[in-house]
């Protein structure tokens, strides 16, 4: 174990723990993600009663989910996106009456699995004896903020992102197979999205601060380099479809709120309450985040401090990008552009349980527990706060779902039809499969405007 690890000098050598059987540990973990799944997917009971298909779910994923694998690596905002597309092709396998309730499940196991990743094995050479990573496992999972986050296939890759930047500072899996398959996950989700480019300076810490003749882990910086390069590259030739950029003066509030405000307060309490970052109840945001950055700095030679960097250069990438051109206002929305801090409010966590499950018994190592203590007890509230989310929208018309397959083959009435609409939300949000022989028009439909 490396200095890096910084947990558990106290804790038995990994090699002195006798292996459960590999099919108790198979059965062990199917039952772990299968009651994450179950805690993610009732925080919105009306995604299972009244499920809906959200946004890109809808309009850029499943518009093209009959048109085969050949989409998977096609572009949408100068981006790839190989895991949606992924997810989306085999979705689009099913019924299109089943499309929201799928949808929405899938969205949830995602979650739940970037949630598992701090019970790998690996995981206690950062977060120690099992009772922390399952605390952190359902932090995670009850994540604060997750309004626009959770149940979607859309977002999902910022939940990947938060795993990967946990898995790549752990040490490289033991067996070969495993070894391949995460590599394999590093190389489909960094292709997703702008993942790679924050996951890469983790994997580079991690291989420089513990066994640099490990070629696994140079093989992990090789993929998630080369990944940066693709999707670099991606972004400079595609560019945003919005064109947006917010102003760097409206960051500091952004992080403010939408970091320090939804750990502690929650989305919902900041909404029902109107709260602002001027208001006195924020002082807790302020009070977070200096618990945070202290424990980072005393986490120095452990991945704290570069989760936290990372976390943030995500964060404001995506405001930057995604703030509507000349309204710093939309940043601070309510339930709105909070996807963008899911790997920080993610990596936050972790720091937190971190912090508490370090062993060590100098002054300064108990001031450090008690410290990374009182800001687990902060983000009680907006853990409890967020734990119910609201319904995302009104139901997917089942009727228009039902005839999108008729309208597709061209039956009757549907057979001069160019393409097949059916509403999705937010309102303005349109799903609209084109027939064949229609698709090169695919590119003159705007998401979100009906294929205006």
């Amino acid at each position: 174990m490396s200095k890096a690890d910084g947990v558990a000098s106290k804790a038995k050598p990994a090699g002195s723990v006798p292996e459960r059987p590999w099919p108790i540990r198979v059965a062990m973990a199917f039952a772990a993600v299968a009651a994450l799944t179950l805690v993610v997917a009732l925080r919105r009971p009306t995604g299972l009663t009244e499920p809906t298909i959200w946004a890109e779910d809808g309009a850029v994923f499943m518009a093209v989910a009959w048109q085969g694998p050949g989409e998977l690596f096609a572009t949408y905002a100068g981006q790839f996106w190989p895991l949606q597309r992924g997810l989306a092709f085999l979705i689009g396998l099913a019924p299109a009456t089943w499309w929201p309730t799928l949808l929405y499940l899938t969205g949830c196991l995602g979650i739940a699995l970037a949630a598992a990743v701090p019970l790998l094995r690996r995981g206690a050479s950062l977060f120690g004896a099992l009772p922390y990573r399952w605390l952190l496992a359902l932090l995670i999972a009850l994540l604060p903020g997750a309004f626009e986050a959770q149940g979607n296939i859309t977002n999902l890759h910022w939940w990947a992102m938060a795993a990967l930047l946990l898995l790549a500072a752990m040490p490289a899996p033991a067996g070969k197979v495993s070894k391949a398959a995460e590599l394999g996950v590093f190389a489909v989700v960094g292709l997703t999205g702008p993942t790679a480019l924050f996951v890469l300076p983790v994997a580079l810490w991690r291989v420089l601060t513990s066994d640099r003749s490990s070629r696994y882990l140079w093989a992990r910086v090789v993929v998630l380099a080369a990944s940066s390069v693709v999707v670099a590259l991606a972004a400079l030739v595609g560019g945003r479809a919005d064109g947006n950029a917010a102003s760097v003066v409206d960051l500091p509030g952004y992080l403010y709120v939408k970091w320090g405000g939804t750990l502690t307060l929650g989305e919902s309490l900041m909404d029902s309450s109107d709260l602002t970052a001027a208001s006195p109840e924020m002082v807790l945001a302020g009070v977070i985040i200096a618990v945070l950055l202290a424990l980072a700095l005393v986490d120095i030679r452990g991945p704290s401090w570069i989760w936290l960097s990372t976390g943030l250069a995500a964060a404001v990438a995506g405001a930057l990008v995604g703030a509507r051109t000349g309204d710093p206002g939309s940043l601070l929305e309510p339930r709105n552009m909070t996807r963008y801090s899911v790997p920080l409010l993610c990596v936050s966590m972790a720091v937190l349980v971190r912090g508490v499950a370090r062993p060590g018994g100098s002054d300064s190592d108990k001031w450090r527990r008690v410290t990374a203590a009182g800001g687990l007890i902060l983000v009680v509230l907006g853990v409890l706060g967020d734990a119910r989310l609201p319904a995302a929208g009104p139901a997917t018309d089942p009727a228009q779902l039902a005839s999108l397959r008729e309208c597709y083959d061209g039956r009757p009435p549907y057979a001069e039809a160019v393409g097949c609409p059916v509403d999705v939300v937010p309102d303005g949000w349109t799903l609209v499969v084109l027939r064949p022989g229609y698709e090169e028009l695919r590119s003159e439909l705007k998401p979100g405007l009906s294929g205006s």
